[in-house]
């Protein structure tokens, strides 16, 4: 893409929803400890009502939503249905980019089986000429949980540091075990479409691995859903 071009934005993902509410919940504790060590953080809060893993990134038409939703049902049934029972561990705490200014938990177990779900899902959908964005990019997973929003900063210079150096804000979670989870499901998800009463993201199509805990282990969220989040549907 030359500099002269528009740059193509996405406006669907690929994602793992995150479900655990012990890894909700510690992530909130992580949260408030940050926020009181300092105040500003709480402008650049992520929900863990929409924490997820990140897969791949799109750029689908309207149009072009129910041959999509087509493509990864097959994608899931012939390629990706065996990975049903991968557990995911978040048990190597907290990592950074863009100089701190996005503050995320480090996937620690299942990173294989992320990565084989991934390029799967970036190649059948590539091949079906689907415009798959960064697809030659490596694949890290993150679950983020602050990242600094330029419409909430301060303006001017002083804005623009208020996340420098929030690495300092994270004491005794350099190491921290978040916690595990079962991969339920894989979904289609809007970046576009108004966040849900839920808090996460509209679900274009959603696939079930056999084994979910979504209604036993994974149902009672008193503990860690309880904020009300003014949020965008940007995607990290």
């Amino acid at each position: 893409m030359s500099s002269n071009e528009e740059r193509v934005r996405p406006n669907c993902f690929m994602a793992i929803q995150i479900r655990n509410p012990v890894i909700h919940k510690n992530i909130v504790d992580c949260q408030n400890k940050a926020i009181c060590s300092n105040k500003v953080l709480e402008k650049h809060v992520e929900s863990v009502r929409k924490a997820h893993l990140t897969l791949c990134v799109l750029r689908i038409e309207w149009h072009q939503i129910e041959e999509a939703k087509a493509v990864i049902a097959e994608a899931f049934e012939s390629k990706l249905k065996d990975l049903n029972g991968t557990q995911l561990g978040f048990n190597g705490g907290l990592d950074y980019f863009k100089g701190g200014k996005v503050v995320w938990v480090k996937p620690t177990s299942g990173l294989s089986e992320l990565q084989r779900i991934s390029a799967i899902l970036k190649e059948s959908l590539d091949s079906a000429g689907f415009n798959v964005l960064e697809k030659d990019r490596d694949f890290q997973p993150h679950l983020t949980i602050f990242k600094y929003s330029y419409e909430k900063a301060r303006r001017g210079p002083e804005g623009r540091k208020e996340m420098k150096d929030s690495h300092l804000h994270f004491t005794g979670y350099q190491d921290f075990e978040f916690g595990s989870e079962t991969i339920t499901s894989i979904q289609f998800l809007c970046m576009e479409s108004p966040i849900g009463e839920d808090g996460y993201y509209h679900k274009h199509h959603e696939v079930f691995f056999p084994e979910n805990k979504i209604d036993t282990d994974y149902s009672d969220h008193s503990g860690c859903c309880f904020k009300d989040f003014v949020d965008s549907g940007e995607v990290n």
